[in-house]
């Protein structure tokens, strides 16, 4: 009588009770927990995007030396500084792809963003020269385009974004992991419950034809 009473009641005021209609608040923090998987994708999506430009540079850093090499006309010195620019852009490369790991296991620096950070600004400041006039312009933008990625990756790094980054790689990747190390059921063999003894064998050894049993 008093639930059909409270029935009439708030039928009658205009107003629905969600216990009567057995429905349940959305809790707040499950409604933000779309949004906040959204906003890890988005940030995912930059730090490739950001990967994807630091290659660009190495590979527009080695452009540029070569091309300053080839033009034949500074002195002897700048060439090894050009030579060195030239591996440090492949570095850059190599460092971004993650690949070959006996790279950064060489070159541990390059695992931490904040060191690479200072690495790739450095190399951008050794672009930063020329007294190839022709060029000049060129070397400007590679150099400045380098230096702001590399200052970028230090504040990247001094903000822990790769332990961030590797730990949503880790548990995007974690069902596969899983699938991969189940072994498939048609591979595993059930134990025998007793050893097989050779056919010609004496009869104490089958443990078939045991006495005791």
């Amino acid at each position: 009588m008093a639930a059909s009473a409270a029935a009439a009641a708030s039928s009658s005021s205009g107003e629905t009770n969600p216990l009567l209609e057995g429905g349940a608040e959305e809790d707040p923090e499950e409604a933000q927990v779309p949004a906040i998987e959204e906003l890890g994708e988005t940030c995912l999506m930059l730090l490739q995007a950001v990967s994807a430009a630091t290659m660009g540079a190495g590979a527009l850093v080695m452009a540029v030396n070569l091309y300053v090499m080839c033009e034949f006309s500074e002195p002897i010195r700048m060439y090894a500084v050009r030579s060195y620019n030239v591996i440090f852009g492949v570095f850059i490369i190599l460092a971004e792809a993650e690949r070959p790991a006996l790279l950064l296991d060489y070159f541990k620096f390059l695992k931490v963003w904040t060191a690479k950070g200072l690495f790739i600004a450095f190399v951008g400041i050794l672009t930063l020269d020329t007294e190839m006039r022709s060029v000049s312009l060129l070397q400007t933008v590679c150099a400045l385009l380098t230096f702001s990625l590399g200052g970028l990756y230090f504040v990247l790094g001094l903000l822990c974004l790769r332990t961030y980054r590797d730990a949503r790689k880790a548990a995007a990747g974690t069902p596969e992991a899983k699938s991969s190390e189940e072994p498939a059921s048609d591979a595993v063999d059930a134990p025998a419950s007793a050893e097989e003894a050779p056919s010609d064998a004496p009869s104490w050894m089958d443990p078939a034809k045991d006495p005791r049993k």
